[in-house]
């Protein structure tokens, strides 16, 4: 008895920090990395992945093991974990893009392996310069959904700052469409390139496809929450979320979250 009282807390507390720190990594990734811009829209890709990759890469792994021992003492508690299709696939993506690394290598020789993480010009594992969507990031990001899958993210003040985060990027995405500038984004640029860019984020697709992941979120909040104050909070989020939307010129991102609202509702 006292084993099994034992077994069900040291569950617990790794359960509890490993939904804490997948919080503390989502608000990273979904408010940090879009903010962050300190020199305007220059090597703004540079310098958003240098935040993304260093968080996860200091942050992932320390949930991973406590993932893998919460899962542990739920196995000794309650037999074997299967895994389930989705986490199947998850491990063959990330063992084909291992594989295509290595192929890469293998075609091009030794490409850029001085900077694997930040490379000069691209490398197969860290990818183009200034989008680096290489073999590391696609590795972290299967390595982040496998987390979420087993551990929820849990950080309510870290939701009200990704809330509040969030709304700025849009409002802020709004007022440029209008060639509304208060943050001097686009100071020294030339004005077609109010076309082109948008917010904190960058090129305007970027910012299409954060818009619709989040304006999603916002609806699944509106939908689901029973309380009243969330309820408007979220309307409030979404109506900011639709007239940039809506302002926002790309066509693929109203297509875009017509398929997410029917995937979800």
């Amino acid at each position: 008895m006292h084993k099994t009282r034992q077994l069900k807390k040291e569950k617990g507390i790794s359960g509890e920090l490993a939904a804490f720190l997948l919080g503390i990594w989502c608000f990273c990734v979904l408010a940090v990395v879009p903010l962050y811009a300190p020199r305007g829209y220059v090597e703004i890709g540079s310098h958003k992945w240098g935040v993304f990759v260093y968080s996860s890469l200091v942050l992932l792994p320390v949930c991973a093991v406590l993932v893998a021992v919460s899962v542990k003492c739920s196995k000794g508690k309650e037999g074997k974990v299967r895994p389930d299709i989705f986490k199947l696939l998850l491990l063959l993506f990330a063992l084909s893009c291992v594989i295509t690394t290595v192929l890469s290598y293998v075609s091009t020789g030794a490409a850029d392996l001085s900077y694997p993480i930040m490379p000069a010009k691209w490398s197969p594992t860290g990818g183009l310069f200034g989008w680096y969507m290489g073999l590391l990031a696609q590795l972290i990001f299967v390595g982040a959904a496998l987390c979420i899958s087993y551990i929820k993210p849990k950080a309510k003040l870290l939701n009200i700052l990704l809330i509040l985060c969030t709304s700025f990027i849009f409002l802020i995405g709004l007022l440029n469409r209008f060639m509304i500038d208060p943050l001097g984004m686009f100071k020294g640029l030339d004005d077609y390139h109010y076309t082109q860019y948008l917010s904190t984020i960058g090129q305007n697709t970027w910012y299409s496809s954060y818009l619709v992941i989040m304006m999603s979120a916002g609806l699944y909040f509106y939908y689901a929450s029973e309380k009243k104050s969330v309820r408007i909070a979220a309307a409030a989020y979404t109506m900011l979320c639709s007239a940039s939307l809506i302002t926002q010129g790309s066509d693929c991102a109203l297509l875009a979250t017509g398929t997410a609202m029917a995937i979800l509702f």
